[in-house]
């Protein structure tokens, strides 16, 4: 029956990965009509990546190719698959250890990355902006994402209540229902802490996620994803960082499939608030 279900899901979410400009993004959330194409980067060779210190914010799990994508604006969406592929820095910012810690715990079997750099030039405020977007929970039904199999758009959340709001210590949490069809409701778990120069926005699944309501695809606290927005001093830029990550049953024939789906889903979040900013 688990099968069935994960046959029923992938054909449901999108299957697709793009690097585009934040521009393209956003125009993508007007116009329904204009599906954005999508590339991938090959497997990069080991003398094409970054050298531990090279970089900053990243390790040498990122390649050079992949940093001149960014530099010329473009969002750039790594399928990592495993979380010794993480390409962010953990040393480097105040919250990227606690972020990559908290993933860990997960030990997550599909595993994405989304990156892109914003001007802070206008942008001083993107902290504060990201928050503001975060209690608007009820807009949250209206995240599009383009599914390949149907050729249509999607709604990525079908329902969306927030149920609760409270801070503890440095953290604000936001309890949130929500429906990603053909999916069972499922009670979502905000945790936002911030500076003013950086950001955390993370992501639970507080509830199983199931299917006819009997069906269990992933157990409670096995799905996140987070986006960590920091200041980056040398390029005068903020850096979205977005990962997505889920414990869920893998099926070798499937895995490409599913793992792209995934993809969709924190790109689609990513677009989302890219597309408020």
């Amino acid at each position: 029956m688990m099968f069935l279900i994960l046959i029923a899901v992938l054909f449901s979410f999108p299957i697709s990965a793009q690097e585009v400009t934040v521009q393209d993004l956003q125009k993508a959330m007007v116009d329904e009509d204009a599906p954005i194409e999508i590339t991938i980067p090959e497997n990069i060779s080991s003398d094409e990546k970054l050298k531990n210190g090279e970089n900053p914010n990243f390790n040498s799990k990122m390649s050079k190719q992949e940093l001149e994508l960014l530099e010329k604006g473009e969002v750039l969406i790594r399928n990592i698959d495993n979380i010794r592929n993480i390409s962010l820095n953990m040393e480097n910012k105040h919250f990227s250890k606690e972020l990559i810690t908290s993933m860990k715990k997960i030990r997550p079997r599909y595993l994405a990355e989304v990156i892109t750099y914003i001007p802070y030039d206008g942008m001083e405020d993107l902290p504060e902006r990201f928050d503001r977007i975060l209690y608007n929970a009820s807009d949250f039904t209206g995240i599009p994402y383009w599914s390949e199999e149907s050729q249509q758009w999607f709604d990525l959340f079908s329902y969306a209540e927030l149920k609760d709001k409270y801070s503890k210590g440095n953290k604000e949490f936001v309890i949130v229902d929500v429906v990603m069809d053909p999916l069972d409701v499922v009670t979502g778990r905000f945790e936002v802490q911030k500076t003013k120069s950086e950001f955390l926005y993370q992501a639970f699944n507080e509830t199983k996620v199931t299917y006819c309501k009997i069906i269990e695809c992933v157990k409670p606290e096995k799905m996140e994803v987070a986006i960590y927005v920091f200041y980056d001093k040398d390029s005068n830029n903020w850096i979205m960082y977005g990962i997505g990550g889920v414990r869920a049953p893998r099926f070798p024939i499937f895995h490409k499939r599913i793992m792209v789906s995934f993809m969709n889903r924190t790109k689609s979040l990513c677009m989302y608030f890219l597309s408020k900013l």
